[in-house]
């Protein structure tokens, strides 16, 4: 005989502690923060590292006295993601009611009305569902996040990565299911993938001619300010746990300390300690998920790092265009040009060339684990298991 099943592993958590941050009071925080002297408390003459751990300290001492938390004991489950109609509450307390009766004493009266509200309350809870689903769907493009998150849901198994074999080009080695073994396992294949780039002179490019020369750059109070009211609050923070919610909700508070920040580091040509460091999540690509060789490391760096990050590429593109070193071929990551525009122009000289009766031949290109090939002289990373 035989027999299929599924069987699902109820894996038991810790409970987390998570912020409020809907329910911050912001405007004490902002208080706060304006009340320091910011001038006199970040000098140039302090190292850079100093003065980042006071603005870090006093963000994360206001962000913790004003921004309420909670246990959460269950993640993703128990709790339905839509809103509830009252009525439709009090019909499903009314079944469970007649469900308790039934199995005390099976009333044919009984059995016939919890089979009445049963069917009401089913057909209640799809139409809420199928209004949530479509009301998704309808808001894809501006936020595509609560998409997979509601996917995500839907799973049965909430687990992380599986076990992995010792060895992770082979197949037949022995697996481990401790988790300390698994991130050290990560860690050092990530590590060993790195391009490693010779020892010996640099090769030197063509010189291009460079009419506009590139001055000192000097960043603005307001370009802080404008990009941190830009940030998205549904991202994730980096390992400082600064979160792009309390970042952009005292923005105004935030963006001097940090314009000193920035220029003392342009200036000093060096970054806090702190900005280096990453939380890294292994993610399954593809293959077997016992080996190592499929995961890809994803990193959640400093909001405020990327932020600084942001403004330099701004200075950068602004002196790349004007003397004109952007190549006419290159349409990815600038902008006014997309790699639409290219499909586009692309078509235009195939449809010319069979006008004319010519030959057309495509060679299409892909660079397996692209990020691999990246050069890093970094250590090995931190890894968070996810």
């Amino acid at each position: 005989m035989k027999f299929d099943f599924s069987c699902y592993t109820n894996i038991k958590s810790k409970p987390k502690i998570i912020k409020l941050f809907s329910r911050g009071n912001y405007i004490k925080i902002k208080e706060e923060l304006d009340n320091i002297k910011w001038s006199e408390l970040l000098q140039k003459e302090n190292d850079i590292n100093e003065n980042w751990r006071s603005v870090f300290k006093y963000n994360s001492r206001y962000g913790q006295k004003y921004i309420p938390t909670k246990e959460r004991k269950q993640i993703g489950r128990g709790k339905t993601i839509f809103q509830w109609i009252k009525n439709t509450i009090d019909k499903i307390k009314r079944k469970n009611i007649l469900s308790k009766k039934i199995t005390h004493n099976n009333d044919p009266e009984v059995r016939k009305e919890y089979n009445k509200i049963r069917n009401q309350v089913k057909s209640r809870v799809n139409k809420l569902k199928r209004e949530y689903e479509k009301n998704l769907s309808e808001k894809a493009k501006e936020n595509p996040k609560a998409i997979w998150s509601y996917m995500k849901s839907k799973t049965k198994t909430k687990e992380g990565i599986g076990d992995l074999h010792l060895d992770p080009e082979d197949t037949k080695s022995v697996k481990t299911e401790d988790n300390r073994e698994k991130a050290k396992l990560l860690v050092e294949y990530f590590s060993s993938v790195f391009t490693k780039e010779p020892d010996g002179v640099m090769p030197s490019p063509t010189p291009v001619l460079v009419t506009k020369v590139m001055s000192n750059q000097k960043i603005k109070e307001e370009v802080v300010l404008k990009h941190l009211n830009a940030l998205k609050i549904d991202k994730s923070p980096g390992m400082d746990k600064l979160h792009p919610r309390l970042l952009k909700e005292i923005a105004e508070s935030l963006a001097n300390p940090l314009c000193i920040i920035y220029n003392q580091s342009l200036e000093s040509k060096t970054v806090p300690n702190d900005w280096k460091n990453a939380m890294i999540s292994a993610i399954f690509k593809k293959g077997n998920k016992s080996l190592a060789k499929n995961y890809r490391p994803v990193s959640l760096t400093s909001v405020v790092c990327k932020i600084m990050e942001k403004i330099l590429r701004e200075f950068i593109i602004e002196h790349m265009k004007k003397n004109n070193l952007f190549s006419k071929k290159q349409y990815g990551f600038i902008a006014g040009r997309s790699t639409g525009l290219q499909l586009l122009e692309v078509i235009d000289k195939w449809t010319e060339a069979l006008d004319q009766g010519l030959d057309i031949n495509c060679i299409y290109t892909d660079f397996m684990k692209a990020f691999d090939k990246v050069r890093s002289d970094c250590g090995s990373p931190i890894l968070h298991k996810k």
